[in-house]
């Protein structure tokens, strides 16, 4: 019996000690709160080893899971961060119109009219971007509905005569292929992105003793891939500057007006 028990022990402690280290390994990772951790082998027996396996598996579905929802929160943040950014100019332009409609009560039908299809052109960006907002806080954005093919050439010519409107003495030269592109995208998104940059290029590109801005946009395809060049006649932005021209809010030195 004692012969028995003391063989019983070593056999069960040789079995055990493999999941002790694998237990010690896995408390390790779990206080750590590394998911990028992975368990170290070998153990010995197959068995253990194929936990051990199993468990780094596991590590890896978590790690990719905290890496999504970590990049979905932050551009979350990002995109919350420019909603009250983006709202303003509507809402400014809204507020001027109306003022205009309150204080000019006898204006003539035609400038009551123009005056009208700008507010109902400012409602809509409104709720394109309210609409945006709600799709990125329910994930929506993930799925494919969301999507939808666009006619890029009349995308660009939309947003261009938009700016004509708001800046009849800016000139804008776009130059398109010879077959204008279909994209398959977000059409919230594509608008919010060119329209922020073209908006920018006329509001702060003034040229010095010239009488207007010059903005050219140059579209090509080349395979799969389209590439949009947005330049203008402006002062441009200094070289030292040029690295930080994309963070949030940044405002060059060179900048004119404001927004």
């Amino acid at each position: 019996v004692v012969l028995s028990a003391l063989l019983g022990w070593l056999f069960g402690t040789n079995i055990v000690k493999p999941l002790a280290h694998l237990g010690r390994h896995a408390k390790d990772v779990g206080e750590s709160n590394d998911l990028s951790t992975r368990i170290p082998g070998p153990y010995g027996p197959r068995e253990v080893e194929a936990l051990a396996s199993e468990f780094n598996q596991m590590l890896f579905r978590l790690e990719a899971s905290a890496d999504a929802t970590d990049q979905a929160l932050s551009s979350s943040r990002a995109f919350t961060s420019n909603v009250a950014h983006e709202l303003r100019t509507p809402l400014t332009s809204i507020r001027t119109n109306l003022d205009l409609l309150r204080m000019h009560s006898d204006m003539d039908r035609d400038q009551r009219a123009i005056i009208l299809s700008s507010l109902i052109e400012d409602h809509g960006r409104l709720v394109n971007t309210i609409d945006s907002l709600r799709l990125l806080a329910r994930g929506d954005l993930k799925e494919v509905d969301v999507f939808e093919e666009i006619d890029f050439a009349d995308l660009m010519k939309r947003l261009t005569n938009d700016q004509e409107k708001l800046s009849p003495d800016t000139v804008f030269n776009v130059a398109m292929p010879a077959r204008p592109p279909l994209l398959f995208a977000w059409r919230e998104g594509i608008i919010l992105l060119l329209r922020n940059v073209i908006e920018n290029a006329r509001i702060h590109s003034r040229p010095p003793k010239r009488d207007h801005v010059t903005i050219d946009i140059l579209v090509t395809v080349d395979g799969e891939e389209l590439q949009v060049i947005i330049d203008d006649n402006g002062v441009g932005i200094p070289e030292l500057e040029r690295d930080h021209v994309t963070e949030r809010f940044v405002r060059g030195s060179s900048a004119h007006g404001s927004g």
